[in-house]
């Protein structure tokens, strides 16, 4: 249509005596490639008066609670969370901020200052101040946002995209439904084809690129996380992973850290989106399923050898324990994949069986080196970016140990059943020192799980040796001899929902109805 509308416009140019002073119904943009036309429409609904304050009520509530800090809050989002998840450019918004103030809008101040305000502590300026309540703030800042996208702008979309990398998660289905208008607008505004096309500025072309990438990685996490299928899909998008041309120029060796660090969070999004119709497809072939997910797994293993040396294993730098987080989760879900595809086969063969056997401790293996970096994080790592993803995925990946736990031989479950008190002890810690919120989720949902297995286990070691087991989940319990114990003889029927074989990744929705009245990041 756009080829269409360009030859028409020409013929009525021709033909036109004088120039029209009438509003033009669309745009044509100069493009290398096929024409783009974009049709002018209006920004809010018909018959409703357009609001141009949009969050201006909660924007002065927050900078009232925040007071002479708002400075330092803003500084403290780019060097902890843009820097990492670069929507904005910093060195434009900081002057327009100083010379031009009202064109940065409410909602997009107001998602900045809650999403700041988790990192309240660890800023030498604010950690003397009394620290605003995290749910008033995100309340704040959503409220802000609806009104924004009542009428939504291309400022909508960077509000939004700060409102869901921000901590703690206070509304999942918020946060869903957000990820779904994020994508449409996105489209809408031609945002998922490569700016290199037109011949927009340079500045504006890095823009539009890393901003794609950010509502893409939200996207593609977000369905990993909740479970649901994803929205963008790549046959319909070419823009092409940023590269360290398309961030501003950084004096800093940290933010140039960051910013690596987030080019190879890109690439990893890319694979993780080739695993995910392996998860929600109905119509995948089971015939080709393994070898796909096998030149999947060699995908990842080329990542990995890519990494650079900085990156690797969680190092200090910044994003860096997401990262590694992010690549440990995406081979479990992979050969979480392999499994359910082993199970597949006719269990009456010794060679499928042997092969769910392979696959089962391949899964464990999997799951216990994700369990096991999550226990050795330090103090600065845990301070460090994190996804709000990352806390539904170490609940998956928590509730798929337990699996392994359940169809694990005996000597194999001792090790799974130690390692999960490990878990649990680390993860309350981390709650109890460091205010932890990625602990949160897997403490909520899994905890019950732990503990039960911890006592069964305790009760058979001490009817072993004629006495009363308590587990205090300390690390010091004592295990039974795994020859001695009949370890089919446990009661799972409470953990049915969790621990039986199941189809699919999809765990998040278990808890969505009792978070539905809430509202937050």
């Amino acid at each position: 249509m756009a080829e269409d509308l360009q030859i028409l416009d020409q013929y009525l140019t021709s033909n036109r005596p004088t120039e029209s002073n009438q509003p033009r119904v669309y745009h044509h943009v100069p493009s290398t490639h096929e024409p783009i036309t974009y049709f002018t429409i209006q920004r809010g609904r018909k018959g409703v008066e357009l609001n141009h304050r949009a969050g201006r009520s909660q924007r002065e509530i927050l900078e009232q609670i925040v007071g002479q800090s708002k400075v330092a809050l803003v500084q403290l989002f780019f060097e902890r969370i843009n820097s990492c998840f670069p929507v904005l450019d910093e060195v434009e918004f900081f002057e327009t901020w100083r010379s031009h103030p009202e064109d940065i809008t409410s909602s997009l101040l107001c998602d900045i200052y809650a999403s700041a305000t988790v990192f309240w502590k660890q800023s030498e300026e604010l950690k003397h101040l009394n620290q605003p309540d995290p749910r008033f703030t995100w309340n704040q800042a959503v409220a802000a946002l609806r009104e924004d996208f009542a009428a939504p702008t291309m400022s909508t979309m960077h509000a939004a995209v700060i409102d869901l990398v921000g901590r703690p998660i206070l509304g999942i289905t918020d946060n869903v439904a957000n990820v779904g208008r994020l994508v449409a607008l996105a489209h809408s505004l031609g945002l998922h084809r490569d700016p290199a096309r037109s011949f927009a500025s340079t500045q504006e072309r890095n823009d539009r690129t890393r901003l794609w990438w950010c509502i893409y990685l939200h996207d593609t996490w977000s369905s990993f996380a909740h479970g649901v299928p994803p929205y963008v899909q790549d046959m319909y998008c070419d823009v092409p992973v940023p590269t360290k041309a398309a961030f501003p120029v950084q004096s800093n060796p940290l933010r140039e850290n960051a910013a690596e660090t987030f080019l190879h969070l890109c690439l990893l999004t890319r694979l993780l989106s080739d695993i995910l119709p392996f998860v929600y497809s109905l119509q995948n072939d089971p015939s080709t399923t393994e070898k796909k997910l096998r030149k999947a797994t060699c995908a990842l293993d080329d990542w990995e050898e890519n990494l650079p040396t900085t990156l690797r294993d969680g190092s200090i730098n910044p994003g860096g324990s997401n990262l590694w987080f992010c690549y440990l989760s995406v081979r479990l879900l992979t050969q979480r994949l392999a499994m359910k595809a082993a199970s597949s086969h006719d269990v009456g063969t010794l060679d499928s069986r042997e092969a769910r056997s392979y696959q089962m401790t391949l899964l464990r293996g999997h799951a216990s080196d994700l369990i096991d970096f999550v226990v050795s994080l330090k103090e600065c790592s845990l301070y460090g970016f994190w996804l709000p993803y990352t806390a539904h995925i170490l609940a998956s990946a928590t509730i798929i140990y337990l699996r392994c736990a359940v169809d694990a031989a005996n000597s194999a479950r001792e090790e799974c059943v130690a390692t999960l008190i490990r878990l649990h002890n680390q993860l309350q810690n981390f709650q109890k020192r460091y205010e932890w919120d990625i602990a949160d989720m897997c403490l909520e949902r899994c905890k019950d799980l732990i503990e039960k297995l911890s006592e069964v286990q305790s009760q058979r070691s001490g009817e072993l040796r004629g006495e009363t087991g308590v587990s205090d989940l300390d690390g010091s319990v004592t295990f039974p001899d795994p020859d001695l114990v009949s370890w089919n003889e446990w009661n799972f029927e409470e953990l049915a929902d969790f621990l039986r074989p199941v189809p699919e990744w999809e765990f998040a929705w278990d808890g969505v109805e009792s978070h539905v009245d809430r509202i937050g990041s």
